[in-house]
């Protein structure tokens, strides 16, 4: 009994679910009756506007054109004046890397003398040695062997021509 009562409860929830979620089918007879409501609108707005206190058409659309010549107007002065900041931004950069540039000499030599080129070892100053800066012949290794690519010395010729 209980079983029966179940079933045919879940039957009628399934029929009323099933019901409601059908799509509802739109022809053009229903959007022809939507265009006759927003034509008749569109029309009673055109007698009433003044009678309402709304702007007319004519002056909505003269609002709408000065506030899209006011809004060009801005964007070009605000792209103006950002292109001015980026170029100001460029010049300070540039002297910046120019001053930094005829200026750097200085720096090393003050940065040499601020260097600390020498310790104390057991009592006595001991100056670092000086970099040295190894030559290295250009080549590959290949096969578990060095192959050279260059010469060491730069050719020159084996004979000298003289013209008078």
């Amino acid at each position: 009994m209980r079983f029966k009562i179940a079933a045919s409860i879940f039957f009628v929830m399934a029929t009323a679910i099933s019901y409601s979620a059908q799509t509802r089918v739109v022809t053009n007879a229903t959007l022809e009756s939507y265009k006759q409501q927003r034509l008749k609108a569109e029309r009673d707005y055109r007698e009433n506007y003044a009678r309402l206190g709304l702007p007319s058409p004519e002056e909505l659309d003269r609002r709408r054109e000065q506030s899209r010549v006011e809004t060009e107007a801005l964007s070009a002065k605000l792209r103006s004046e950002s292109l001015e900041r980026e170029r100001l931004q460029m010049q300070r950069e540039a002297a910046a890397q120019t001053a930094r540039y005829y200026s750097a000499p200085q720096q090393v030599v003050e940065e040499r003398y601020q260097q600390r080129t020498y310790f104390w070892s057991y009592g006595r100053k001991h100056h670092y040695p000086q970099r040295q800066i190894f030559y290295q012949q250009p080549g590959y290794f290949a096969g578990g062997q060095f192959w050279p690519t260059g010469s060491r010395t730069p050719s020159r010729p084996l004979i000298k021509i003289q013209r008078r």
